[in-house]
């Protein structure tokens, strides 16, 4: 709601007692300086209940215009909006706490209790002071002043105000997704660079290669999120999160075998043999295995170079 409603005027207002209270303008501002709704929030209600009846909205704030004290309200109900829209409560009407009153949060000053919606009544004074005893307290219950059209408009929306209301709504939803896609896509960023050492110090082991590591950074990124797993242990069971388990897993990880080309400084490659020269500084013991792989294939034509791996291995294993 962006009006405000006109809830008090200046001048001389008859309390629940009787007695007859002058308010100047300076009083009336004193009433708006002092409201602070997260010391006690005004309820607006329905007449002038109980203190235990419903509220059916709240004064979010006060000020003035010339000798007038308006309300800003929020949270109103559904109930209370379409009572103002049908016109069934014509009138409003305050209730204020007076400045010796106990249970007044400013003790001193007067202090706004509750803002009241009063059925189709005549605003004579008089009229009102019957429904006004049932407050008890002493509370002062002010003359009610008829709701003005424009302040109607506070309690319902037109369909274009509906229509432009849920676009900003389904804007702010887009926003608010594509913020936590964003923030979602910096938490994986985050995960796999906390990980990036000890990847590194894998590969540097030889326990993973250097085309693997960016897909297993991906996947602790992916696993950071996850909750710990539960499992099942002489010990009772045991809890541990997904990146635990897969930092166990690789390390245990056994080096990777490397048929990867060798070279040394120092050997004069080019004067190898060709059959040798890839092999250049490799292990003697690798490189009289290769030989002999090679001879094995050679003698048995067609043969691949793995098969006569095996067989060469399983020949030596049984000799």
């Amino acid at each position: 709601m962006t009006k405000a409603l006109e809830i008090f005027k200046t001048g001389t207002h008859v309390g629940v007692n009787g007695i007859p209270t002058s308010f100047t303008r300076e009083d009336v501002r004193g009433i708006q300086e002092i409201y602070d709704p997260n010391l006690l929030a005004a309820p607006l209600v329905i007449g002038h209940p109980a203190s235990d009846d419903p509220a059916h909205g709240w004064v979010d704030a006060l000020h003035m215009e010339g000798d007038s004290l308006y309300a800003t309200p929020r949270s109103v109900s559904d109930a209370l909006r379409e009572g103002v829209r049908q016109e069934r409560y014509l009138y409003i009407s305050i209730s204020l706490f007076f400045p010796n009153q106990a249970g007044n949060p400013t003790p001193g000053r007067y202090y706004l209790r509750h803002v009241g919606f009063l059925g189709a009544r005549s605003p004579a004074v008089t009229g009102m002071a019957k429904a006004e005893f049932s407050l008890g307290g002493g509370s002062l219950c002010c003359p009610p002043l008829l709701i003005s059209p424009t302040c109607k408009e506070c309690f319902t929306m037109s369909p274009e105000q509906i229509t432009k209301a849920a676009k900003a709504l389904n804007a702010r939803a887009a926003q608010l997704e594509a913020k936590e896609k964003a923030l979602e896509a910096k938490q994986l960023q985050f995960a796999s660079q906390t990980y990036d050492g000890f990847t590194k110090k894998l590969v540097e082991e030889g326990k993973l290669r250097n085309d693997e590591k960016p897909r297993v950074d991906a996947l602790f990124g992916v696993l950071a999120k996850e909750e710990p797993l539960q499992f099942a242990s002489p010990d009772g069971d045991l809890s541990k999160s997904p990146t635990g388990i897969l930092q166990e897993l690789l390390e245990q990880r056994p080096p990777l075998a490397d048929f990867g080309e060798y070279s040394a400084p120092d050997v004069a490659v080019t004067m190898l043999p060709a059959a040798t020269r890839e092999f250049a500084g490799a292990d003697k013991a690798d490189l009289a295995l290769h030989k002999q792989i090679l001879a094995f294939q050679n003698a048995n034509e067609g043969m691949s170079y793995t098969t006569a791996l095996e067989t060469v291995i399983a020949s030596s294993a049984l000799g």
